[in-house]
This record gives C-alpha cells, structure tokens and sequence, in this order.
C-alpha cells in the first residue's frame, strides 16, 4: 500500500466486507463455515530480540520509566536516555516509552489502553495499592460477564486496564 487514496479506498473496502461478513454470522458453526483467511500470508519473518513493540510519547519520561521499572517491576528489554523498552518477566509483551519531542509528540492519555490479563487481580490490587498505586476505576465484576476489571492511570495518564477471570470457588 503506499498510502494513496484508492490505497485507503482498498483497506476500507476490504474492512467492510469483512465487517459485514462478522455481521451475519450467528453461531460457531458458522464462523467455521464462513469465514475466510486473509487475502494474503503473514510477510514476517521475525528476529530474535524482540517481536513487537508499541512505543507512546511522554512528557515526564522519568516518571513513567520509574512506575513502570520500581513501581511494577517490570523487566526492561532496553533502556536509554532516550528509550525505555518493557517486557515481562517470560517476554510474552513489549511497549516503550520515549521523551516527547520532535520525533514523537506526547501520546494522549485516552487514545491507549495498555491492558493486562492477570490472575487474581484482587490481591494484584492490593499490592499495587502497598505500593502506592490508586486505581481510577476500582476492581469491580464486569456486568454480564465473569471478568472483573480495574483501571489505573501512568503517571503521564495512560490507561492501564487490568482483567482477570475470579478464581473458581473450592469444590464443596
């Protein structure tokens, strides 16, 4: 694609076939049946250090380096100045942080949602709260669903939304 007008018509055509197709299918019988493969494989082949990583801009980077490294914990893939790489402890994840400048502008805070599946996000909470961190949206069940589902902000006011299904009761 090389970003021309009949390029964007092209991805917004194909887009809508494949959201009215989602449309009518009713049962998981008939997500087998009718639905496609992409037009086309996966170009990718990736490397080894690191799969994918989704970068957003701050403007306190010292801030959001610190709640992610002391505050969370989380391991860093790679650490600079200028570029903060996090991972998890098994690097299933990546996403980086840069100082807001001329290359990247400041991400703002409602256009990301960095979201978490994590087992017993109750006592995640406390800990988080030990720690210092103040949910915006406190753990709560998510109606209709078994999730639940809490939300904090990074210092620069990225969302963070954590989810996990509550734990199975003991067997009486």
């Amino acid at each position: 694609m090389d970003g021309t007008t009949s390029s964007l018509e092209r991805c917004r055509e194909l887009g809508e076939a494949r959201l009215k197709q989602v449309s009518e299918i009713r049962t998981p019988e008939e997500w087998a049946e009718k639905w496609t493969g992409p037009q086309h494989e996966f170009p990718f082949t990736f490397g080894t250090c690191w799969n994918q990583c989704t970068a957003y801009g701050v403007e306190d980077y010292a801030a959001e380096v610190g709640f992610f490294y002391d505050v969370l914990g989380l391991p860093a893939n790679a650490f600079s100045a200028g570029f903060a790489m996090f991972t998890s402890p098994d690097k299933s994840f990546y996403f980086a942080v840069v100082p807001a400048g001329e290359e990247m502008k400041a991400t703002p805070p409602d256009s990301l949602d960095l979201g978490f599946m994590v087992e017993d996000l109750p006592g995640v909470a406390a800990e988080l709260a030990r720690r210092g961190v103040e949910f915006s949206v406190p753990v709560a069940p998510l109606p209709g669903t078994p999730m639940l589902r809490g939300e904090l902000r990074t210092p620069n006011g990225i969302r963070m939304t954590l989810w996990s299904m509550p734990e199975a009761p003991p067997p009486a």
